[in-house]
């Protein structure tokens, strides 16, 4: 990263509240004082959730098609045996917080019933919020009629709008205090957090109703609350005098981590500065750069600068929360001003190109034509893993996905 770099800041964003993370981050108000998990299972009732017609399906759609449902038996597997083993961690993944902080709940954080069990995984009670007070209440004819302070207050998350879905999905997708995915987790095995809360979302079996699309919603309110999950770590990295700096698992991998033949899957394309010198993964930032005017800019320091880099993190991350009033106008300027930027970035590293296929997807006019959806699989073959990255080919495919969605 150059001294003085620079990105843009959201003034035109949904305006977000405190990013939900750590196990007291993702509680709903009261809940850590009301809200008993009563686990999966008292939601699977057939004239509840656990039917098979629209409204009383949720629990189905979750338990048959959620990979959420699976988060806690990967923990079971070799794979997250085998990460616990080289982190030298006291417990097995199963049993570990840091691991259950994002695969499951852990009981010595989170109260539990007698009728719980950890098998479900990232369910129900995890994302709407313990239920043991508003188990009842959520049943009788008056429940729908009640605001969604009403419900909180019972330690009910309602998720209502795209930015309270991004803001809990951020907790974990891209971590927070007590969910942290660092340098050392990724040296042992852990798979690296790439997110995009529109293409995540558009992934999930829908176990809810939407009266609109609201993809592009969904995009800019997960890229601006991502970013500033991104630098809170950042920051609360920088401040930590246990942890070494630079952080790497803040920085772009391919700097170090490259072959040396032009043509193997990770060559690298274009240095990102001196050896030894990674620098920020910056994806997020730079997307969500490119909607705002340029008197938003924060300069960031060198990473080498601790106390400074992570007072200026600290603020681009308040400013990312609470500066956005309004959402981007709808449109396509976000697609031509996201076109026009791929344009100019030729030796684009995978991550970020990969950040940039999920924007173009969400930012697009129409997503189910024949044409984009021809485009978008042209584009997916470009990124695909294990196979060399060419910047050019993506470059090329991505210039006509943006022009199948406008």
């Amino acid at each position: 990263m150059t001294k003085g770099a620079r990105f843009l800041l959201p003034a035109a964003l949904v305006a977000a509240a405190a990013l939900l993370a750590g196990r007291q981050g993702v509680a709903a108000p009261g809940e850590e004082e009301q809200g008993i998990h009563l686990g999966a299972g008292s939601c699977a009732a057939a004239a509840c959730h656990g039917g098979t017609e629209p409204q009383r399906n949720e629990h189905t759609v979750w338990r048959q098609k959620d990979r959420h449902a699976q988060a806690y038996l990967h923990l079971l597997g070799e794979t997250a045996q085998r990460i616990a083993r080289r982190l030298r961690l006291p417990r097995p993944a199963h049993e570990e917080a840091s691991c259950l902080a994002c695969h499951g709940t852990d009981p010595a954080q989170q109260r539990v019933g007698e009728r719980f069990d950890a098998r479900d995984g990232v369910s129900c009670e995890l994302c709407h919020g313990g239920s043991s007070a508003w188990l009842g209440p959520h049943a009788s004819p008056g429940w729908k009629a009640r605001d969604a302070a009403g419900k909180e207050r019972l330690g009910m998350r309602t998720l209502s709008t795209p930015r309270s879905r991004a803001e809990l999905c951020v907790g974990c997708h891209v971590g927070g205090p007590g969910r942290v995915v660092d340098h050392d987790l990724l040296a042992a095995g852990h798979p690296p957090l790439l997110f995009d809360a529109a293409a995540f979302t558009d992934a999930m079996p829908p176990h809810w109703t939407d009266e609109r699309d609201a993809t592009r919603e969904t995009w800019y309110a997960g890229q601006a609350l991502g970013a500033a999950a991104h630098l809170e770590f950042a920051a609360r990295a920088a401040r930590d005098p246990r942890r070494g700096w630079p952080e790497y698992a803040l920085m772009e991998c391919g700097s170090c981590h490259h072959e040396l033949d032009a043509a193997g899957p990770y060559a690298l394309r274009e240095p990102p500065g001196p050896p030894g010198r990674p620098r920020l993964e910056r994806s997020s930032l730079d997307l969500i750069a490119l909607f705002l005017p340029a008197s938003a800019a924060v300069a960031l320091p060198e990473p080498a600068d601790r106390d400074s880099f992570a007072r200026d993190a600290e603020e681009a991350a308040g400013r990312l929360r609470s500066l956005a009033a309004r959402m981007p106008p709808e449109g396509g300027g976000g697609l031509l001003a996201l076109d026009a930027w791929l344009a100019g970035r030729p030796h684009l590293p995978r991550t970020t190109a990969r950040q940039a296929a999920f924007a173009l997807r969400a930012l697009a006019r129409d997503r189910t034509s024949e044409p984009f959806r021809a485009a978008w699989s042209a584009l997916e073959e470009t990124l695909r893993e294990g196979e060399p990255f060419q910047p050019e080919a993506f470059l090329a495919k991505a210039r006509e996905l943006a022009a199948a969605g406008r």
